[in-house]
């Protein structure tokens, strides 16, 4: 009978076990690590998609309130341009609805103003009072 430390051992020493183990996971891994970057650059490409689409929504919005905006002052250069007698009594109406219009849009459009509303919608009904009193006593 042979001595028992001249019997080579069946058992894998650690390192050759450890070496064995990297090479099935590198093996392993190694199909699917360029896939895993093409996932990963799709989702980006995805998430950049609806970044630019969240902005267009927004560009739409304000191109929208902007037309808007942009008729609104049209009407009030018509409004301006026709102030006849024959009208007199629609005027003061007419110009509340065209600045109601107009602070909307201005608002919409957050766009700020050096001037109180309130105080300058007063004056101006003021002076648009005084204006038509005059005109139907002529």
């Amino acid at each position: 009978m042979k001595d028992l430390e001249t019997i080579p051992s069946t058992k894998p020493k650690l390192s050759e076990f450890m070496e064995g183990a990297a090479n099935v996971a590198n093996n392993a891994l190694s199909s699917i690590v360029p896939k895993l970057g093409i996932v990963i650059s799709l989702i980006n490409d995805i998430f950049t998609i609806h970044e630019n689409a969240q902005f267009n929504k927004k560009i739409l919005q304000y191109q929208e309130t902007f037309a808007r905006f942009q008729a609104i002052l049209k009407k009030i250069k018509m409004f301006t341009a026709f102030e006849t007698f024959s009208r007199a009594m629609n005027i003061k109406k007419e110009f509340i609805e065209l600045m109601k219009e107009y602070e909307a849009c201005m608002n919409d459009l957050s766009f700020t103003m050096i001037i109180v509303f309130n105080e300058q919608r007063r004056i101006d009904n003021d002076i648009l009072t005084d204006i038509l009193s005059k005109m139907i006593k002529v």
